[in-house]
């Protein structure tokens, strides 16, 4: 996967039907669920959510390779710096 406009989400947490069950969902810009898994991904122009409580990216599964230019930004707040 090649992006070259960066990845930008908009929204919360909320109820979202997947596979015919209702369960609550983040607006996660970059998501590999348990079990998922990618060869390469390859970002410019950063990766940045804008709800509060969202984390630009999560990773559960396998990614070979990641290389994203511009950085993880979450400006909705809700987390604590490091």
């Amino acid at each position: 996967l090649v992006v070259h406009r960066g990845i930008e989400t908009f929204g919360g947490t909320g109820p979202s039907l997947v596979k015919g069950v209702v369960i609550s969902l983040s607006a996660i810009a970059l998501s590999i669920k348990p079990g998922g898994s990618a060869r390469e991904i390859e970002i410019t122009g950063g990766v940045k959510t804008n709800g509060a409580g969202v984390a630009p990216i999560e990773q559960h599964g396998a990614i070979d390779s990641l290389r994203v230019s511009g950085g993880f930004v979450a400006t909705g707040g809700g987390f604590y710096k490091i």
